[in-house]
């Protein structure tokens, strides 16, 4: 039903008026254009924002062309000269493309919905039409009534993470309020992720903020309030003219390239304005691109020890599930360890490249698992600097592949990353064919 418009003249709210909504389906929000025929007003309503030429979310009022309201007036009249008529058979049904229109017939005012499918096809497609152009002309114009926005505000290194800064931004006239995004569901298809793009490069870092705990929130302004579907939840209200910060702090799950990024966000969530403002609901948007604002890192990630260990722990366990058979094609580079289906692990290690075909193993091992990053060695020699953390063991070289060389169990060791090596001269043999080998993390 299309709501009254904000400081409508008594005329505009008891007047003749039609409004054509696509409404979303729970997973985005929903679009609309209302027309006041007498007055020439015009509402749009954007919720669903992710093609359309608009920072943010919101709905802005506007007065029509001369022209815009002569195609209205000619929509508006042959839709309700329609009204107590049978629905046309010429399209098939559609539940999510309707209208409502308010128009006097036989001196009486009558109120009618339906499906622009059910209207005869020339017209259902000259409606759509009419919908299309004035969302397109009058979204980015008139007087903006509601309004939010989301940008990536601030990005920056915080010890062995990454604390994001989100900030959403009322421009419109009322408040707008929202639940905290660490109790946002994914279950919901509610989305709030960050994107950077390294710039003259083609790198990009992503990460879904959605359930993240909030870094920020004991200093927000927050309310606890009761949910329709049972329980409690936090809420804030983004005050008209204002803005709230949500703070996060994010470990990268891939390797990020030093340089300068532009970071964008996108959200999917529901939120409500306050007072008599035409409410938003669902709403799907991302930031403005153009005003993406640059962030330089001047080091790679991970770079330290500790910032290694993590990385490759949380890859570790991502890739604990994906394991490759012999002779299938390797997606993603590492060291990988063959694993039997009792759970016995190899060993050692083995480097494996994208694209390269998988080893063939031998009985009890099955399948290849990822367990190491390829940018940091598994080899280290007698008094070289120690590559990585864990647990290292002494080696000999021998004739013929890696698999004969001699394994000293009684040299095990366990180093951390840049501990220099211990000299392996009271082995038998030539030292330069000694050296330590990675066991595991």
């Amino acid at each position: 039903m299309l709501q009254a418009i904000t400081n409508a003249s008594p005329r505009d709210v008891n007047g003749e008026r039609l409004s054509i909504s696509i409404i979303g389906d729970h997973q985005v929000g929903t679009n609309a254009v209302g027309i006041w025929i007498s007055s020439g007003k015009v509402r749009v309503s954007l919720s669903n924002a992710f093609d359309k030429n608009f920072d943010g979310a919101g709905v802005v009022d506007s007065i029509l062309s001369a022209d815009d309201l002569k195609s209205a007036s000619d929509v508006f009249k042959k839709i309700c000269q329609r009204i107590g008529g049978p629905s046309s058979k010429d399209l098939p049904p559609d539940t999510l493309n309707v209208y409502s229109i308010r128009c006097m017939r036989n001196g009486e005012m009558t109120e009618h919905q339906g499906r622009l499918t059910d209207l005869p096809r020339d017209l259902a497609i000259e409606s759509f039409g009419l919908y299309q152009k004035l969302l397109t002309d009058y979204i980015s114009s008139g007087q903006v009534v509601v309004k939010v926005g989301a940008s990536v505000s601030a990005v920056r290194r915080e010890r062995e993470d990454f604390l994001v800064t989100v900030k959403f931004s009322n421009a419109g006239q009322y408040g707008i309020s929202m639940r905290t995004p660490d109790e946002w569901e994914k279950n919901w298809q509610e989305r709030l992720d960050i994107g950077g793009r390294r710039v003259g490069g083609g790198d990009l870092w992503k990460a879904s903020l959605v359930g993240r705990r909030l870094y920020n929130k004991s200093d927000l302004s927050i309310r606890t309030e009761e949910l329709p579907m049972g329980g409690r939840g936090t809420f804030v209200t983004i005050p008209a003219g204002g803005a709230v910060e949500f703070k996060f702090l994010v470990a990268p799950d891939q390797k990020i390239p030093k340089g300068t990024y532009k970071f964008s966000v996108l959200v999917v969530t529901t939120m409500t304005t306050e007072g008599d403002a035409p409410n938003l609901s669902r709403v799907n948007f991302s930031s403005n691109s153009a005003r993406a604002p640059n962030f330089t890192f001047d080091t790679d990630y991970p770079a330290t020890p500790n910032e290694w260990k993590d990385f490759e722990a949380r890859q570790r366990e991502k890739m604990s599930s994906q394991s490759v058979g012999p002779g299938a094609t390797v997606a993603e580079p590492g060291y990988y360890r063959k694993v039997a289906i009792t759970g016995e692990r190899g060993q050692f290690v083995r480097g494996l490249s994208k694209g390269e075909q998988a080893p063939t193993l031998d009985r009890p091992f099955e399948h290849w698992v990822w367990d190491a990053d390829l940018a940091l060695s598994t080899r280290c020699k007698p008094g070289d600097s120690c590559p990585r953390d864990g647990l290292w063991v002494a080696r000999t070289m021998r004739m013929g592949s890696v698999d004969a060389d001699v394994t000293h169990v009684e040299l095990e060791r366990r180093f951390r990353a840049g501990e220099i090596a211990p000299s392996l001269t009271g082995l038998e043999g030539n030292v330069l064919h000694h050296y330590w080998q990675w066991l595991g993390a």
